[in-house]
C-alpha cells in the first residue's frame, strides 16, 4: 500500500512539472508569435497558457468538456478576484478566433 501511495505522489509531481512546462512553453511561444505579428495565434496560446497556469496552481481544474466561457464562469464563482483578468483573456481569444 505504501509503495502505491509513494508512486502516486511521484506521478503527481511529474505531472505537475509537465503542466508547468506546458504553460510556460505556451507563454513563450505566444510572445514570439506576437512579436512576429501573428496576433490571433498568439492570443490563442496566451489563453491556453493562462488556463493551464490556473490548473497548475490548483485554482481552476481544466475540464475538456467545458467551454471557454464556462471555465470563466466557474473561475468567477471560485475566485472572484481573478475573474476580471481571465474574462479579458477569454474575450480577446474569442474575438481573435472569430476574426
Amino acid at each position: 500500500m505504501r509503495l502505491s501511495v509513494v508512486r502516486e505522489n511521484e506521478l503527481a509531481r511529474a505531472s505537475s512539472s509537465q503542466r508547468r512546462e506546458r504553460s510556460e512553453q505556451l507563454w513563450q511561444t505566444a510572445q514570439r508569435l506576437a512579436a512576429a505579428g501573428q496576433l490571433a495565434e498568439a492570443v490563442r496560446l496566451l489563453y491556453l497558457s493562462a488556463l493551464y497556469a490556473l490548473d497548475e496552481r490548483a485554482v481552476l481544474h481544466v475540464e475538456t468538456a467545458l467551454t471557454n466561457r464556462e471555465h470563466a464562469r466557474l473561475l468567477s464563482q471560485l475566485h472572484p478576484a481573478l475573474a476580471d483578468s481571465f474574462n479579458q483573456v477569454v474575450e480577446r481569444y474569442e474575438g481573435a478566433s472569430r476574426g
